[in-house]
């Protein structure tokens, strides 16, 4: 098999960007220089991903095929004649297939594959790239427009005699959000003991889950905020924006069995040289914000940000597409 320099497959769509569920049409374009015989015409779409990493100096890999449907545009076994030959096709993507991806780990990625068989001679190939994109509607799920709150309580000592008692309260107005977003985190601190607050962390972290034959897990802080703690005997009730950064990557991973993603909103008081206290909520990030909690300047801002970074390109890469850190 050869990549064939006179055959060329066109999107009808110049950026090649779908979503699940669309029409994908286009022309595959051959250029016969010299009579031939061509006796199939055939072009396949594939979408797979391939996840692999190390752990203890052994290599594990993760695999899912999400689709595969090959199409014959001609069956004519005639001897073509020297000119320019056009194959329109089109094919509907499945509705449940995840978004493109691209990691350190691995990739999800979309194929489409030409394939021009001539007897007696090797079959010639042309293949491109799509990209899928699935916007994630956070409507979908009722619970997110619901209130939250995390209560944690402590009690501290000091030389073996009791300090009194420490709370920590927090509360967001619902658990659905979209890049460009904030979620206002209200801290409540009662502190009652004999020990200082030095300060209180609110952070968002965001945790992936890569599964082959093991698990392995990885972390890392979309937002970092820090404030100021609260003094022995006193308490204190702020609401703290924390803003999702524009820029964040938001993809659907919900039919995707080798990678799962979520999203954690920790709340932390630290006193020094003595445990603090923690609070956590899981929260839903994604393109569609809910319409009780959205701003009519940002409906569906992050979802057209996404779409307008993936446009980004001039034309669809070949071999490359954007990283997510």
């Amino acid at each position: 098999m050869s990549v064939d320099e006179n055959a060329l497959l066109i999107f009808d769509k110049p950026t090649a960007i779908f979503m699940p569920g669309q029409i994908i049409t286009g022309r595959v374009v051959y250029l016969s220089r010299n009579p031939l015989k061509i006796s199939r015409v055939t072009i396949k779409f594939k979408g797979k991903c391939k996840i692999s990493f190390t752990k203890l100096d052994n290599r594990y890999i993760g695999k899912q095929l999400y689709l595969k449907n090959e199409i014959a545009l001609s069956c004519d076994k005639g001897e073509s004649q020297v000119g320019k030959y056009v194959y329109p096709f089109n094919f509907r993507l499945p509705s449940f297939i995840p978004s493109t991806f691209v990691c350190k780990y691995g990739y999800i990625r979309y194929i489409a594959k030409v394939k021009i068989c001539r007897p007696w001679k090797s079959d010639e190939i042309t293949q491109s790239m799509f990209i899928v994109v699935s916007p994630i509607n956070l409507n979908y799920v009722p619970l997110l427009s619901e209130p939250k709150c995390a209560l944690k309580e402590k009690s501290y000592s000091l030389c073996c005699f009791l300090s009194g008692s420490m709370k920590l309260q927090a509360n967001i107005p619902y658990s659905g959000f979209v890049p460009g977003q904030t979620i206002p985190v209200t801290v409540k601190l009662n502190n009652n003991s004999n020990v200082n607050v030095d300060y209180v962390i609110i952070r968002l972290e965001r945790k992936w889950k890569i599964s082959a034959q093991c698990k392995t897990t990885r972390k890392s802080d979309i937002v970092h905020k820090v404030i100021n703690g609260t003094d022995r005997h006193t308490s204190k009730t702020r609401t703290v924006q924390i803003h999702i950064p524009n820029s964040l990557m938001v993809l659907d991973f919900k039919y995707c069995k080798v990678i799962t993603e979520t999203f954690t909103l920790h709340v932390e008081a630290r006193v020094q040289a003595l445990a603090g206290l923690k609070v956590a909520f899981n929260v839903m990030l994604g393109n569609v914000p809910l319409i009780t909690a959205s701003d009519p300047h940002q409906d569906n801002q992050a979802f057209q940000l996404t779409i307008q970074k993936y446009c980004s390109y001039k034309s669809v890469p070949t071999y490359s597409f954007p990283f997510v850190d």
